[in-house]
């Protein structure tokens, strides 16, 4: 009776060494399928976490100033790194290597980028802070490349006007005659843009849709090349003055009377420190080609154009100021375009936005960015 007892108690304690040992290998096995199966995991994010770090690269890239520029981002407690400074590979291309990290889980990419700038002049008007076209104004495109302006053959629907500010009266639409043969865009995050343009009337607008809003437009400083002397310029009467190109030109005050003209032989930049005024029959810029004439106003000096084209001005160029102040008003025509802080058209003036502008890169706030490879890295 004893001895069988005691073969019960034996095989009673094999069956459980046996289960126990079989709970332990299950146990150790859930517990590395569980680890191999947090890795996979980690590791699967911290790819996509990386991807994330080459979509910010591209988004650097875009905005030319780099100003808000970011060079990590945490994702639910994961992170990703972008390695700096980005390797130059020749003027306008790039090399950017960008690590996700995910738990246990890391991954390195390496990738390579191509940046198109740009040009500023993208719009017929322009204002970093509103724009106000207050009479019978007149805002299309037209393109040089194949001839002068003609309202019949040669007018087009990329008379485009925007601005950053989004709150109400970001743009004011006050002429009951007034047509923009474009569209209107206004600064980001505006659920509904018409509601930002004070007297919006859907007549008056050729764009569809009429209202956008789109990501803030960078408004890059301006600096005076060194060397370059400013002095003030004054043309009266019917003094025609030519600036010889290939050029760089500063002035201080520029003034030019009824009458006069101010032109150049080819591609030219002029520079401003103070003041510009264009009064009543006066011709500014190169008629056949306003791509060729700019004026760009160093930042941090507020230049106020009151009622400064106006008459029957005509300006044949492009004119940056991100500081400045238009006002374009009487029968004035810009054939070109105009980039300020405050934009004011009034009167019967005329905007005429050159095509070709969409060329000109010689002052760039944003750029395509093409992303021509990439591969993960050991």
């Amino acid at each position: 009776m004893r001895d069988r007892r005691g073969s019960l108690i034996v095989l009673t304690v094999l069956v459980l060494t046996f289960f126990i040992s079989w709970i332990s290998i299950g146990l150790r096995r859930s517990s590395t399928e569980l680890f191999a199966a947090e890795t996979s995991f980690h590791t699967y994010r911290a790819i996509h976490l990386a991807e994330s770090g080459l979509d910010q690269v591209i988004g650097n890239l875009r905005t030319i100033d780099g100003a808000d520029d970011l060079f990590g981002g945490t994702l639910a407690g994961d992170t990703f790194t972008i390695q700096q400074p980005l390797t130059v590979l020749a003027p306008l291309l790039y090399q950017a290597q960008i690590q996700g990290v995910s738990g246990n889980g890391r991954r390195n990419i390496e990738a390579v980028l191509r940046v198109t700038p740009l040009s500023l002049f993208r719009f017929a008007a322009f204002g970093d802070d509103g724009v106000t076209l207050d009479g019978a104004n007149f805002i299309d495109s037209y393109d040089s490349r194949t001839g002068p302006y003609n309202l019949v053959t040669n007018s087009n629907d990329e008379g485009d006007v925007g601005t950053n500010a989004n709150g109400a009266g970001a743009i004011i639409l006050d002429g009951n005659s007034l047509f923009v043969n474009g569209q209107l865009s206004v600064g980001p995050g505006v659920a509904d843009p018409e509601s930002a343009v004070t007297g919006f009337d859907p007549d008056q607008i050729s764009g569809d849709p009429p209202v956008v809003s789109r990501p803030a437009y960078p408004m890059p400083t301006v600096q005076i090349p060194e060397g370059i002397t400013c002095n003030p310029l004054t043309l009266n009467g019917s003094v025609t003055y030519t600036l010889p190109s290939p050029g760089t030109y500063c002035f201080s005050r520029l003034k030019v009377e009824s009458g006069a003209i101010l032109t150049s032989t080819g591609p030219v930049t002029v520079y401003l420190t103070e003041s510009l005024e264009f009064a009543g029959n006066s011709t500014v810029g190169v008629v056949n080609a306003p791509s060729h004439f700019l004026i760009l106003m160093e930042s941090g000096t507020r230049v106020t154009i009151e009622g400064a084209i106006e008459g029957n001005a005509e300006f044949y160029g492009a004119m940056y100021g991100p500081d400045a102040e238009f006002h374009i008003a009487g029968n004035a025509d810009i054939y070109g375009s105009i980039i300020g802080n405050e934009i004011t058209v009034a009167g019967s003036a005329r905007l005429h936005y050159d095509e070709a502008l969409e060329d000109v890169d010689i002052l760039s706030n944003e750029g395509l960015v093409a992303l021509l490879a990439w591969q993960e890295l050991n």
